[in-house]
Order: C-alpha cells, then sequence, then structure tokens
C-alpha cells in the first residue's frame, strides 16, 4: 500500500497493489503528477483491519482488479450491500480534479 497527496494536500489516496507492482508505479505517480511528497513510502498490506483504508474508500479498481485506488474522505457503505439494486455511492466533491485524473491515466 502507498498513500499520497496532491501538492494542494486536499485530499488523500491510497494505491494498493503487490509491491512489485507498487515499486514500479509510485515512481510514475511522482513523475507524472506530483504529489505533495516526493518520497512516498509503499508499505506491507497485511488486511483491511489493520489498514488506515478499508474496501469503502476504493473509488477504482485497475487490471483485473490487482490495483485498488482509495480516497481516504470515500465511504461507499453499498460494499456491503448484496441488494444490486442500489448505486455505489456518488464521489465527494474532488479538490484537485486534474490530480485525480493524471493517477487514474498513469494507472491506468
Amino acid at each position: 500500500m502507498a498513500s499520497f497527496q496532491p501538492a494542494d494536500f486536499s485530499d488523500r489516496y491510497y494505491i494498493l497493489a503487490d509491491h512489485t507492482t507498487l515499486d514500479f508505479l509510485v515512481p510514475m505517480v511522482i513523475s507524472s503528477c506530483s504529489p505533495s511528497s516526493k518520497n512516498i513510502i509503499s508499505t506491507p498490506f497485511i488486511n483491511f483491519s489493520l489498514s488506515p483504508t478499508s474496501p469503502l474508500q476504493i473509488i477504482q479498481y485497475y487490471r483485473a482488479s490487482s490495483i485498488a485506488l482509495g480516497l481516504e474522505r470515500y465511504n461507499n457503505s453499498r460494499v456491503w450491500s448484496n441488494d444490486s439494486r442500489f448505486p455505489d455511492s456518488p464521489l465527494p466533491n474532488i479538490k484537485d480534479e486534474r490530480f485525480l485524473d493524471c493517477v487514474n491515466t498513469t494507472i491506468g
């Protein structure tokens, strides 16, 4: 898992992926998207109960769900529902949409 923010510190995002993928993606996010920290550190991910992020915070899956992007202040309670009639919770107002677009393009 790697956590990072845009240069204006408006939101905190998380990338969840295996270590090799993070080693590849983190430098790309740094060079392409200019996050606030140039020293993004990936940390081992054990399970969601011990993590600062949760499945409720995932805003995007990539590459057959092997990579996930989370947003700290997103809460998609639909994750725990088995009723497909209910849509996902809408994303909160994204303060730096260009940064999120850059991350999406870089990962995707």
